[in-house]
């Protein structure tokens, strides 16, 4: 009886830390989601979806066809679009140059300052644009391991968390401007610059 009551208990402990999936995130919450069984490419495209105003992100790698198109459809009924990439994203048969065609902002790392170099000892390695998050004008933050590509989505082990919470936004917001003043050029600037193929 007791073990019985003590499993009740943490149940009810950890449900009312996070909200189950596919309920709305209230104020102060937040959702967790693991690939493949999560499908987390399809939840991210759902709050893509459901965006309104503003949409900031910042990921290593997008090759995912849906979720490039989900920030297109964004665009296109008036939501404000930017997203940073490593280079590693501008593939001749990426999504990158749609994006840019429709309007979307897209910025690709190629930093020159300082704080960004390896200062270890005579490290020829350039630095990675490796985060992957995601900011919503309705205060939400994705965040985790996730690339938005379809081998994440599909068979890698990856995580996410969707947080709503103004602090944790903002601080997100200023990484991102931070990220985009100092160490990024636009799509078409970047490709003249280092002789890329559109």
């Amino acid at each position: 009886m007791l073990q019985r009551f003590l499993l009740v208990f943490l149940f009810l402990v950890l449900a009312s830390g996070a909200a189950v999936a596919g309920e709305p995130i209230k104020a102060g919450s937040y959702q967790i989601y693991f690939s493949p069984d999560d499908a987390l490419a399809d939840r991210l495209i759902d709050l893509i979806d459901d965006e309104e105003k503003s949409i900031f992100a910042a990921v290593y790698c997008l090759m995912h066809p849906g979720i490039a198109k989900a920030l297109q459809r964004a665009k296109a009924r008036g939501v404000e679009v930017e997203v940073l990439v490593d280079p590693f994203s501008v593939k001749a048969r990426g999504p990158l140059s749609r994006m840019v065609q429709s309007g979307v902002g897209v910025f690709v790392w190629d930093p020159l300052s300082k704080k960004y170099q390896d200062h270890s000892k005579k490290s020829t390695h350039r630095s990675l644009m490796h985060d992957k998050f995601c900011l919503f004008g309705r205060g939400f933050v994705w965040t985790g391991s996730f690339n938005f590509t379809r081998e994440a989505h599909f068979s890698n082990c990856e995580n996410a968390i969707v947080l709503r919470d103004l602090e944790a936004y903002q601080r997100y917001y200023r990484e991102y401007q931070e990220i985009k003043r100092s160490g990024c050029r636009p799509y078409e600037e970047y490709l003249i610059l280092h002789g890329k193929k559109r």
